[in-house]
Formats: C-alpha cells, sequence, structure tokens
C-alpha cells in the first residue's frame, strides 16, 4: 500500500510584493514583476537613502520598472541641475522629479541634499505625455524609412544579357579582329641568288691606273 501512494511536494509560497520575502526575490533579478505605480511612488517617496535620479533608476530597474524618457524640466542651479524622469509601471506612469546632474566633482549627492518626488502622471498631462511619444515615434519611422530608401538607391541591380545577345557580341568582335589583320601589308622579300649592284665604275678605274711619278 505505501508503494501506490503519491506525495505531492508542496508548492513553493509565492510572496506577497509588500513582503519582505518578495523584496529579496525581486533583488535577486529572479522572477521579476513589475510593480505598480502606487507602489512604485511608495518607495521612491519612502527612501531614505533616494538622492537622485540615477538612485531613482536603480530602484525602479529592481522592481522591473522601465524608464521611458529622462532630463524633462531641465532646471539648472550653480552647482547642480533638477529635472524629471518618466517611468512606467504595470498600470500607468510615474513622473519623478529629482537631482540630475552634479556640477561638482567634491559634492556628493547627499551634499546637494534634494529628495526624489514621485507622482503618477494623469490627466491633460498624462495626454500630452502620449502624443508626445506618438510622435516621436511617427518621427522615429519616418528617419528610419528615409535611411532604407537611401541604401536601396546606392544598391546597384546588374542585369544579365541574353545568351543570344552576347554570342552576336563575341561575333561582332571576331569578325572586326579578322579584318583588321587582314589588311596588314606584306614585306617584299629579296631573292637568295639576286647579284649584287656594280660598284661605281669611275671609282674602280681610279684604282687600277699606276699613279704618275
Amino acid at each position: 500500500m505505501a508503494e501506490l501512494i503519491k506525495t505531492k511536494a508542496p508548492k513553493e509560497a509565492t510572496p506577497d510584493e509588500n513582503t519582505d520575502a518578495a523584496e529579496k526575490v525581486k533583488a535577486d533579478g529572479t522572477n521579476i514583476k513589475t510593480i505598480s505605480c502606487e507602489i512604485f511612488i511608495d518607495k521612491i517617496n519612502n527612501a531614505d537613502d533616494n538622492y537622485s535620479l540615477y538612485h531613482t533608476t536603480d530602484i525602479a530597474q529592481t522592481y522591473g520598472v522601465n524608464l521611458i524618457d529622462e532630463g524633462l524640466d531641465l532646471d539648472q542651479h550653480r552647482w547642480y541641475s533638477i529635472a524629471t524622469n518618466i517611468y512606467k509601471c504595470s498600470d500607468g506612469y510615474v513622473k519623478v522629479k529629482g537631482a540630475f546632474q552634479s556640477f561638482s566633482e567634491m559634492q556628493m549627492w547627499s551634499d546637494i541634499d534634494v529628495h526624489s518626488e514621485a507622482e503618477k502622471l494623469q490627466g491633460d498631462e498624462l495626454r500630452a505625455f502620449e502624443l508626445r511619444m506618438k510622435a516621436y515615434a511617427i518621427e522615429k519611422g519616418l528617419k528610419q524609412k528615409t535611411e532604407l530608401e537611401k541604401e536601396l538607391k546606392k544598391t546597384t541591380i546588374v542585369k544579365r544579357a541574353p545568351k543570344k545577345a552576347k554570342e552576336a557580341e563575341k561575333k561582332a568582335t571576331t569578325d572586326k579582329t579578322t579584318a583588321k589583320r587582314g589588311n596588314t601589308t606584306e614585306k617584299k622579300v629579296k631573292p637568295a641568288n639576286e647579284p649584287k649592284k656594280p660598284k661605281n665604275e669611275s671609282r674602280k678605274k681610279m684604282l687600277n691606273d699606276d699613279p704618275e711619278i
């Protein structure tokens, strides 16, 4: 009877997003599930050491939240600048305002003492952002299409000539070469037994005459 009894392995407990176990699972980078806007806002606003938007982005990546746009509404001060980043959660968008740039190598983000503040994107602000993203997508698509058309224009397509046309062209070239060779003039060849021309008679007579003393 004991052999017939099958035991089932106990299911692993699925931790809730708000529990410490869920924090550990997401921090390890396994089974990351994108959190909601409410939870993300709570984590950003209650983080004591979140002194810059770079820290905010690190927190977002830990919980599966994606950075969509950054450096918006730039407000520049003497030693630093403040801007707004947009993040996409499971149920919407969140804007986070915080320290964006540091212009001094001597100071740390905590020296600036600007805590990041998160707020859900909604209403007219949300509609304006979505329109801007659609316009950006269209512009990007047109740019890629233009680049593709340029590449196609650069590509030359070489068509092969028909076989008969090639043979006719080859025959015409051969006939032209043969005709050119046939017009060459032959050199005159001297016969082997041709008699030599006589030398100058007056010069021969002068050599044979005795000189007068």
